[in-house]
């Protein structure tokens, strides 16, 4: 049970990360047979307990970024090796270093990078399944510091 409170917790707040600034549009991209679900948010959205529970610091000028690939004919989580990095405006490049969130049916990957208020952040990454699909993600994030 204390599983699955974690599960509801952290999806609930994953989703409602989506949601804020500007954008309110749903953030996925097929790409092949999957969709990838994505967004970018500040970490001090995140509760200290839920921080805490994987193991996340929170900071005003720390993001997360989360992935989530989805078989699309069935909508079930694809096992993925998950690596890429992420451009701040200047030019900076930070490597991302994914973990694995395993929650029986779904399967999350995040990483946590610095950046600096109103900064539009580019993202690429680079998801490969078991069977050796491989697929780039690529997208923009404006991320502002709370």
């Amino acid at each position: 049970m204390q599983q699955l409170s974690r599960y509801l917790t952290f999806t609930l707040l994953l989703a409602a990360s989506t949601f804020t600034g500007a954008s309110l549009a749903e953030q996925k991209q097929q790409l092949g047979e999957w969709d990838v679900h994505y967004n970018a948010f500040n970490s001090t959205f995140l509760t200290p307990e839920i921080a805490s529970t994987y193991d996340i610091q929170r900071s005003e000028k720390t993001g997360l970024v989360n992935i989530a690939v989805l078989n699309r004919a069935n909508q079930q989580a694809v096992a993925a090796n998950v690596k890429g990095h992420v451009i701040n405006p200047r030019g900076g490049v930070q490597t991302l270093e994914f973990q694995k969130i395993d929650e029986g049916t779904s399967v999350y990957y995040i990483a946590d990078f610095l950046f600096g208020d109103e900064e539009l952040m580019r993202f690429k990454v680079d998801i490969r399944d078991a069977a050796g699909h491989s697929h780039r993600l690529e997208f923009e994030q404006k991320m502002y510091q709370e």
